[in-house]
């Protein structure tokens, strides 16, 4: 009843609050049911209480349930369920919304991709819709094998296999790899959808942290002494949620750990494409014992409902990774396979990566001079190399929940940073993320202008309770 599957674009709150919604419209839950206390619902999905009460504060304003003070928190009565899918939405609610990690379809290049699947239809005819290879469209896997040699990642067409979607990818290694009970090292702060997936296996979860915008590996090695992980879930460039990068040192440090230790890596390649330095190399890249497991989504760079992605597998994982694939969906959808691999070999990508390079580059430099002219003094403001977020600490003393629910009022909302830390983290409270990708541009000033009041409004607030005490 309680296992949520977590949609990466909105915040863990907003997927808890949505759930319950499903199940109310499911008539799992009943009108005048009670719901989880805060405190037992967020030890049953390993999260920060704020979350939930962020959860339960949205369900009550769209009038879904109510607080009896003392007793509990329960399911209106409706004389039409229907009703709750008539409440306004989020995009409705919030219309300054810095909540979603993904590119704004606006930007998703449909002329070049229509002319992709024009070609594929007049090519292929009927065979266009016909199953596929377990490992995917031969054409396809091809073209990334090109783009993978590109990035310094040695790889052979039988090592890659297509799949629907990054997260599909966890759980095809995780089912391989994982018993309940194996130890997993995880990123902390790392990406909600892959931290609660591990939970839900039953796994324990060590988190490693970063130190100076890197990963702390003089903890990760205190830790590898102590204990023996199977797997760790790593976003070695441009992280989510920080945006941070390893250096190239610490990934060279990382892949010689992982044989020393004898441990898989999973490596989640999330914004790659989206630099606005250097070109990063993969972790994958400096893979010489084949300990590294490459997942690469395409929804991040095209489109969020693009559910394509591929896996690069170490030789020895190949055929049981492919079997489970096999077992859990047979085969990614055929016509969008050939059509990307068109679209891949074509002009059409490397067009697209460039415009929405410079695209986010602008977009970016714009936000951080609105993110440091409007905020007040004692926020850190954590300007990043890649990707699509700012990683903010907020001033000490005031509380990330307390500003989400004073921003929401001006129509601003954000990510919570403790969503994205494992239950008990000291200092994860201070932290939020401001993405950037899914808001219009005009939108951004006035967005940010509105926030730097209601943190103003925070800390005026916070001081004047201090003279009052």
């Amino acid at each position: 009843m309680w296992q949520i599957e977590i949609d990466p674009q909105y915040p863990v709150y907003q997927n808890i609050a949505k759930h319950i919604e499903k199940l109310i419209l499911n008539e799992v839950l009943k009108p005048r049911d009670p719901l989880p206390s805060v405190r037992a619902l967020s030890r049953t999905l390993g999260v920060n209480k704020d979350t939930v009460v962020n959860a339960y504060e949205q369900l009550s304003n769209r009038g879904t349930i109510y607080k009896i003070p003392g007793k509990g928190t329960f399911v209106r009565e409706f004389s039409d369920i229907g009703a709750i899918e008539a409440y306004p939405s989020k995009a409705a609610t919030y219309p300054y919304d810095f909540t979603r990690s993904v590119i704004s379809t606006d930007y998703f290049p449909v002329a070049a991709f229509k002319d992709s699947f024009e070609r594929v239809l007049e090519r292929d005819r009927g065979n266009a819709f016909t199953t596929e290879d377990s490992l995917g469209h031969l054409p396809l896997r091809q073209v990334i094998l090109t783009h993978l040699e590109a990035m310094g990642v040695e790889a052979s067409l039988s090592s890659v296999m297509i799949i629907s979607g990054a997260q599909q990818g966890i759980d095809i290694v995780s089912r391989n790899l994982l018993t309940p009970k194996d130890h997993v090292f995880i990123e902390n702060p790392t990406y909600q959808g892959a931290s609660s997936y591990f939970k839900a296996m039953g796994v324990r979860l060590t988190g490693i942290g970063y130190r100076d915008q890197d990963l702390d590996l003089e903890r990760l090695e205190t830790e590898l002494k102590w204990y023996r992980p199977r797997l760790m879930y790593t976003m070695p460039n441009f992280q989510n949620p920080t945006g941070f990068s390893y250096s190239e040192t610490t990934k060279q440090r990382l892949a010689a750990l992982a044989e020393e230790y004898a441990f898989y890596i999973i490596e989640d390649d999330y914004t790659n494409e989206i630099n606005y330095g250097n070109p990063v190399v993969p972790l994958k890249a400096y893979d010489t014992h084949q300990r590294v497991i490459y997942i690469k989504s395409f929804s991040k760079i095209l489109i969020p409902g693009f559910r394509v992605s591929f896996i690069v597998m170490p030789p020895n994982l190949t055929r049981d990774l492919e079997s489970i694939k096999a077992m859990t969906d047979l085969t990614t959808s055929g016509i969008l396979q050939r059509a990307l691999a068109d679209f891949m070999a074509g002009e059409g990508y490397p067009s697209h990566i460039i415009k929405i390079h410079a695209l986010f580059a602008k977009r970016m430099d714009k936000a951080y001079e609105f993110l440091t002219g409007y905020l007040p003094g004692g926020i850190e403001v954590i300007k990043p190399r890649g990707g699509i977020s700012f990683w903010i600490r907020v001033p000490k003393g005031i509380s990330a929940s307390k500003l989400l629910s004073e921003a929401q009022k001006e129509g601003v909302t954000f990510s919570l940073g403790s969503d994205f830390y494992l239950q008990g983290t000291p200092g994860k409270a201070g932290w939020i993320r401001l993405s950037f990708g899914g808001i219009e541009e005009e939108l951004i000033e006035e967005g940010i202008r509105l926030l730097g009041r209601s943190m103003l409004k925070c800390i005026y607030e916070d001081k004047n309770k201090i003279l009052i005490d």
